[in-house]
């Protein structure tokens, strides 16, 4: 077995050490990708999370406008400020949904949030015509209230159930 000559060893050592970085260098690289993917799917799912708690707080705020509506039908005065209130609130409450689905949730998130859209949308659409209703004839309007609560509690119970994946999901980020 002969000897490796100086010159030898030496680009032997050269070859090895710049695999080597090359080797460090991948694996920093691939952890550097991998840390900024968690990193936006943990912000992507914060914001999911307080856009959601924002639509929650909308989607009570869409049962005080039908109320206040209600109340407005009955004295004859607000009408205007009610249909405004429930106007902002209805859009807000779109806007928030809308921002979400653009995000890149978990599947179960985008999941539950496909399965509630058809009570998201009944909710809104219920909202709406008690608003109209209890301002033309709140006496109708009131008692098609147990109606509108059944659609405001079937999405109560949606919107808690999004809840808990969004910061199920959150805590896995």
């Amino acid at each position: 077995m002969s000897k490796l000559t100086l010159r030898t060893q030496f680009l032997v050592f050269s070859v090895a050490s710049a695999l080597l970085a090359a080797v460090v260098g991948l694996v920093g690289w691939r952890g550097a990708q991998e840390l900024e993917r968690a990193q936006t799917a943990l912000v992507e799912t914060l914001e999911a999370s307080s856009n959601h708690m924002d639509a929650d707080m909308m989607h009570d705020a869409l049962r005080a406008d039908v109320l206040a509506a209600i109340l407005a039908g009955r004295d004859g005065t607000g009408a205007d400020e009610v249909k405004q209130a429930l106007q902002e609130h209805s859009e807000r409450f779109e806007a928030d949904l809308a921002k979400n689905a653009q995000f890149h949730l978990a599947p179960e998130v985008v999941a539950a949030v496909e399965e509630a859209r058809p009570a998201l949308d009944a909710y809104v659409k219920a909202a709406r015509s008690m608003l109209d209703l209890a301002l033309t004839d709140p006496a109708a309007a009131t008692a098609n209230q147990p109606q509108f609560m059944q659609a405001f509690t079937a999405l109560e119970g949606k919107m808690e159930e999004l809840s808990d994946l969004i910061d199920a999901s959150a805590s896995t980020a």
